[in-house]
């Protein structure tokens, strides 16, 4: 669902057909972008995600945009969104928009006219909760964030994915994800591997402790997960990433190499992180910096030429975040390009250096 609010100082600039054809449309191509929202996450996800909106309003709120925009924190959001649920109960069926019929609703997004205004207060883009009860369900997550003068999708795709897979900002991971920086407001960068293989929309090579084999990778393939056997929820994971498409932007490509770690709450940098890029350089400026820089850098990723090699010895190596070794040895990485090979283990490869495709 979304609900489109103007304000007598800030009235709509976008009809309700633009919004609708700018959320919902396959192939969309105007104001600059190279698809819709609805096209972004069917891409993402493999077809699997087919997010469609509802568009309703325009609500003209009761007070100027200016009063919204003010406050402590985020509290005359909260009055924004709760003086427009009460209005639009009478046009909206929210029950509809329980899709799983759990008794929630699933997404609700209040688009507002013009700018987004200061950082961390007032209307700010941002995704939350709330407890409001209409037509039998909780209108449970919701979002708001500015339509601007056109139509962009980098802060509509990120607050959709605190509010629809509950993914945290991801302060220190540089370009690399949707939930990272603002790298490009009208076509942004896609998700990162280790959000799509934990939705199920990529399928995942696992590889052990008793892997000794050689595979190709493309970009969009399977990426590569090696686990900790004495902890759960840690693991690297890898995948050949290429600056075309979504991640046209980036400024190199290669393997790129992920370290997540469930037991550690969030990314904030300097602090180790829950997700982080192992930075085939060897540096860590990534994971020990905030936004909204550094952005990419080819010395990001691994490849012939720039890193080669991640093991125990290695800079970086393969180490787990408690010191302890992992075991892992990823080797004989080919030169960075759209097919590229690899070796993991630390034994001898089978008979004629098999290669196993990516699925």
């Amino acid at each position: 669902l979304v609900i489109l609010v103007d304000f007598s100082d800030e009235a709509a600039t976008l009809s309700k057909d633009e919004v609708d054809a700018w959320l919902n449309t396959k192939g969309y191509t105007k104001n600059g972008l190279t698809g819709s929202i609805r096209d972004y996450f069917l891409g993402q996800s493999n077809n699997l995600v087919d997010y469609q909106n509802e568009v309703h309003g325009y609500y003209r709120a009761k007070q100027p945009k200016s009063y919204y925009d003010g406050g402590s924190g985020y509290a005359r959001a909260d009055e924004l969104w709760s003086e427009v649920i009460a209005a639009m109960d009478g046009e909206i069926d929210f029950s509809l928009f329980d899709n799983d019929k759990d008794g929630k609703t699933d997404a609700i997004s209040l688009l507002y006219a013009g700018d987004e205004g200061t950082f961390g207060v007032g209307l700010w883009p941002h995704a939350a909760s709330s407890r409001d009860k209409k037509d039998g369900v909780t209108l449970n997550r919701y979002m708001m964030t500015a339509l601007h003068a056109k139509p962009t999708n980098y802060v509509f795709a990120h607050e959709s994915g605190h509010m629809l897979f509950g993914w945290p900002d991801l302060y220190g991971v540089g370009d690399y994800c949707i939930m990272a920086n603002r790298g490009a407001d009208t076509n942004p960068v896609g998700i990162n591997d280790v959000f799509r293989v934990d939705q199920g929309w990529v399928d995942v090579v696992d590889i052990d402790q008793s892997t000794n084999a050689s595979y190709t990778t493309a970009p969009d393939g399977a990426p590569y997960r090696y686990l900790n056997p004495a902890k759960s929820g840690e693991y690297f994971l890898w995948s050949n990433v290429q600056p075309t498409q979504e991640w046209v932007s980036l400024k190199g490509g290669g393997i790129l190499l992920w370290h997540f770690d469930h037991s550690i709450a969030g990314n904030s940098p300097p602090a180790m992180l829950e997700l982080a890029v192992v930075q085939g350089g060897g540096s860590r400026i990534l994971s020990e910096t905030n936004w909204p820089s550094p952005g990419s850098a080819a010395t990001d990723f691994f490849y012939k030429g720039n890193n080669s090699e991640l093991g125990a010895s290695t800079k970086p190596s393969s180490a787990w975040n408690n010191g302890s070794a992992s075991g892992l040895r990823i080797y004989d990485i080919s030169a960075n390009g759209a097919q590229m090979t690899f070796s993991v283990g630390t034994g001898p490869l089978p008979d004629g250096g098999i290669v196993l495709l990516d699925a």
